[in-house]
């Protein structure tokens, strides 16, 4: 940081204005009156998205306000992009000795610091006085204007890149009910009902090609392994002391496997004592069976891995059925309507493994098979691509931001 660098509290540079619930008996989402906010729940990616409006609003943000959530997550921010009643979740700063769109970069680098205050509080929350004393770096407006412009850009390239995401996530959605409910033809072509009818037949699971046929989960896999219920510590032994991750629900998303959630390791002995039906191999299917229901990812690699709460470990016939066809007719619209049809509960839907084992899947032979899993991995693989081309963009703004926005870097 440059010895010239002026620190100064965000009193010094904004005003504010704390939100307050309105009267309930004033809330509606019939659209009559002013767009309400309750907290950060209506946060987008940059403007909130209201579902609900106010007659009598009792505090209200300007459009152009940072929009700041004082109550867990503490720091989350948006930008008003009208008028909104706000409730007692949300604040609105509004900048008036800083340029506003330097403001908005300045707040989203500082906040987090609003959070580590929150934390030492029972109930995650912050009042005016912390927004008043968060200390930040005010720099000379030539120089505002020019960090907000290459912020801006960053900015951007990443918002570009998302909606790319977006669309491609679109177009696998498309590409994977027709390739699995139309399948290729020898020549790998798409399949026409219309123009071809006399290459389909109806079965259980819809009109499919006529080569397919409707199998049960169960007739595809030679053996499943669950978790049994038993904690580390009903057979002796604890978390910790160890580097293999067990895998919840937690850490399945829809296609892939997600350690940087809340992971816990074990050690060898937990794990020989645990694992004893088999191991996780790479390929391998998992899915989700309760909260969230139906995520399906592989496993990604060869390492150890324990299996833990709310998943199922698939283990397939080979000679019936490819992994990865199998892993993409799990994630489509077809099988996760039978799950959420048969699953029961009501805070959080599950589906037992027995009801599971009987769900079916159209299945082509398994040459054909392996071309549309080739086909949706390809897909996969860009949509991957352009993922991870984000996130060096989101590196390298985090990298500008810790440079121009502490001083440390001056730009003329």
């Amino acid at each position: 940081m440059q010895a010239d660098t002026e620190f100064a509290l965000l009193s010094d540079i904004a005003d504010f204005e704390m939100g307050q619930s309105p009267d309930s008996s004033f809330v509606n989402d019939a659209g009559i009156g002013t767009p309400f906010l309750q907290g950060n729940a209506e946060f987008g990616p940059v403007s909130p998205t209201h579902r609900l409006y106010c007659l009598r609003p009792k505090k209200l943000c300007r459009p152009g306000d940072v929009l700041i959530s004082v109550r867990a997550p503490v720091g989350a921010l948006n930008k008003a992009d009208r008028v909104y009643c706000i409730g007692r979740g949300l604040a609105a700063v509004r900048f008036h000795n800083v340029l506003p769109d330097y403001g908005w970069h300045l707040l989203n680098y500082w906040a987090p610091n609003l959070r580590i205050v929150a934390q030492g509080t029972t109930f995650e929350a912050i009042g005016k006085a912390e927004l008043l004393s968060l200390r930040v770096v005010r720099l000379p407006e030539p120089e505002q204007h020019r960090i907000a412009d290459i912020l801006d850009a960053a900015d951007a390239a990443i918002q570009q890149t998302e909606a790319l995401i977006a669309k491609l996530k679109q177009v696998k959605a498309g590409l994977l009910h027709d390739l699995l409910t139309r399948g290729l033809d020898a020549h790998g072509r798409l399949r026409d009902p219309a123009a071809h009818p006399e290459q389909f037949v109806e079965s259980p699971v819809g009109r499919v090609p006529r080569e397919w046929e409707a199998c049960q989960i169960s007739d595809l896999l030679y053996d499943v392994i669950d978790f049994r219920g038993k904690t580390p510590l009903k057979i002796g032994l604890e978390w910790g002391g160890g580097n293999i991750p067990a895998l919840s629900a937690n850490n399945v998303e829809m296609g892939r496997i997600n350690l940087s959630k809340e992971t816990y390791y074990g050690s060898d002995k937990l794990y020989r004592r645990w694992m004893t039906k088999g191991d996780c191999a790479k390929g391998d299917i998992i899915i989700t069976m309760e909260a969230p229901l139906g995520n399906v990812a592989q496993i990604p690699d060869d390492r150890k891995y324990i299996l833990s709460q709310r998943v199922l470990l698939l283990k397939t016939r080979s000679e019936r059925v490819f992994n990865d066809f199998l892993k993409h007719e799990l994630m489509s619209t077809g099988f996760q309507s039978q799950l959420a049809q048969n699953a029961t509960g009501t805070t959080a839907k599950g589906i037992q493994q027995a009801k599971l084992m009987k769900l079916l899947v159209p299945l082509p032979p398994f040459s054909e098979q392996v071309t549309v899993a080739e086909a949706l991995d390809a897909h996969d693989a860009l949509i991957r691509a352009e993922e991870a081309y984000r996130d060096k963009l989101a590196q390298v703004k985090r990298g500008l931001m810790e440079d121009l926005l502490t001083g440390r870097v001056r730009v003329a």
